[in-house]
């Protein structure tokens, strides 16, 4: 296996922990409703997102490989994966974000306000996305489910 595909695999498998551990936290006890007034669910919140801020990094930093190797870790393949990625999952968060934005705005119209724990939940999603959606990606380009556009 590839230092990418691994680097790949280890982030979706970090963020995906976090995605479900925030997403129960939110969920539970009233939803994002309540989420805002619950500080225990807050921190909980906030617990699973540390794991991701700081596990990315770490999986990085085991990952890495040793200077004297004498052969290439990254090429132009993996080069083109990441930035092809990165541009996908950022433009996908973006949408995201924004038919998020959207969708609360119809849900809330009428009442006239959005309660404050959606904010929370737009703000952790966004970062979460953001983490998930290009290594989702990067993965579908390196195992083929993606193709390479020529030309």
């Amino acid at each position: 296996m590839t230092q990418a595909r691994l680097r790949n695999l280890l982030a979706l498998a970090i963020w995906v922990i976090v995605a479900v551990g925030f997403a129960m936290t939110v969920f539970a006890s009233g939803g994002p409703a309540t989420y805002a007034d619950d500080s225990q669910r807050r921190v909980i919140g906030a617990v699973f997102l540390a794991i991701g801020i700081f596990g990315t990094p770490l999986a990085r930093l085991l990952t890495r490989g040793k200077a004297q190797a004498g052969h290439v870790h990254r090429d132009e393949r993996d080069e083109w994966i990441d930035a092809k990625a990165t541009s996908i999952g950022m433009i996908a968060v973006v949408m995201l974000v924004f038919l998020g934005g959207i969708a609360l705005w119809e849900a809330y119209q009428d009442p006239g306000c959005v309660p404050v724990g959606w904010m929370w939940v737009v703000a952790y999603a966004t970062l979460i996305l953001a983490h998930l959606a290009p290594a989702a990606i990067a993965l579908a380009f390196d195992l083929g489910v993606l193709r390479r556009a020529e030309g």
